[in-house]
């Protein structure tokens, strides 16, 4: 299996946003699993390109932090 840098799995999860394709279809052009697809531009939508940084422990930080910011805005309301 290919193993995509940061700046391709940026790319693809631009070109996937921009298009009306489905998962299945558009990830068969790069040879790409649609659930990996699906993976990256999940995250690509919560993180931006932060989500492709290799720290796991970044992306769980960073998702601590929001749940924590929403949490405190329920609150408010």
């Amino acid at each position: 299996m290919k193993r995509y840098t940061k700046e391709e799995k940026i790319k693809i999860c631009k070109l996937f946003l921009e298009s009306n394709s489905k998962y299945e279809n558009f990830s068969k052009s790069y040879k790409l699993s649609s659930i990996s697809l699906r993976n990256w531009v999940k995250n690509y939508n919560l993180f931006g390109e932060e989500a492709f940084d290799n720290s796991k422990t970044h992306l769980e930080e960073k998702l601590k932090s929001l749940q924590k910011e929403n949490k405190q805005l329920k609150k408010t309301t």
